[in-house]
This record gives C-alpha cells, structure tokens and sequence, in this order.
C-alpha cells in the first residue's frame, strides 16, 4: 500500500506541473495568435467602415502585467492614444502574468522598465509583413530588430514562455 501511495503521489506532483507548462504555452500561443490577428487585420481590408491604410497592433503595459489590448491606429502615429482605437481588450489566464517586454536592438537587449505610461506596441501596416514598434524604453536611437513578451505561471516564476515578434514580422512562441 505504501509504493503505491508513492506512485500516486509523483505521478500527481508530475501532472500538476505538466497541466501548468501546456497552460502556459497555451496562454503563450494565444497571444502569438491574437498578433497576428492584427497582422492579418492590416493587410487586409475590413469591412467595418474603417479606413484600409490603418495600422493594426497590439500594445502591452508592464503596469497591467494580466491585460493587453489590441487596436487600430486611426491617428496613424504608431501608438495607442485614442479610446476609440481599441478593438479588444485581452485579458491573460488569472494563472498567467506578463513577466518581461524586452526590445532587441543590434545585440543589446533593453528591458521595458515598468514605470507608469510605459508601454510596448508591436504594430502592422499595409502593404507589409513587416511589424512596427514603439516603446517608451529609453535609450533606443537604433530601430529595433525585435521584442519579446515573457509570460510566467504566478505560481512557479520559472515556468516561462516568451512570445517573439521580428521586423520582418516573424512570430514565434519558445522557452527562454
């Protein structure tokens, strides 16, 4: 009766962590997705009466680590200012936090400081794949190569998937 109640109790410790690590990549995915949705939304047309030369984009707040929110830019000046550009509002898994927005410029790698009105905006615009972004990092005089989102379990801070965007528009979800 022993061994088998040490065998319940490593298998159940084991999928505990296994049904947090495909949350998690799950959560990770979800927000590649809804990118590119606004990848998609750009080069497309919509027929929602908007103009077809808007940019699409997704801005993160390291202040609200569990929301992010995606938009159209109708003022055309690559950030999020105007309550009539939000689109939708994402709210992460209550499991699930944005750990870290990192901007990639060269080989250095900047980390969004979570001061208030500091954001990330990842942004798409007709014709192109190609992303957009804009930050409120300091320092950057370079255009940025690419950014990254890392989202973390609340419960475990090591269990971490990061959410990779490239200029040329590359998405891709990985463990760092």
């Amino acid at each position: 009766m022993a061994i088998i109640s040490i065998i319940t109790g490593i298998v159940l410790f084991q999928y505990r962590s296994f049904n947090t690590s495909s949350l998690l990549t799950n959560q990770a995915y979800e927000i590649a997705l809804d990118t590119r949705h606004a990848q998609v939304f750009a080069l497309g047309e919509r027929i929602d009466g908007a103009d077809p030369r808007d940019e699409w984009g997704v801005v993160f707040k390291p202040l609200a680590p569990d929301i992010y929110t995606i938009f159209r830019d109708t003022l055309d000046n690559n950030k999020l200012d105007a309550p009539g550009e939000i689109i939708d509002e994402k709210s992460l898994d209550n499991r699930f936090e944005i750990a870290s927005l990192r901007v990639k410029v060269g080989a250095n790698e900047k980390e969004v400081i979570p001061l208030p009105g500091s954001y990330l905006a990842i942004l798409f615009k007709r014709p192109n794949y190609d992303a957009i972004f804009n930050t409120s990092a300091s320092g950057i005089t370079k255009p940025i190569d690419e950014v990254s989102i890392v989202i973390q379990s609340t419960d475990d801070p090591t269990a971490q998937r990061e959410i990779t965007v490239t200029a040329t528009g590359q998405i891709t979800v990985s463990t760092p």
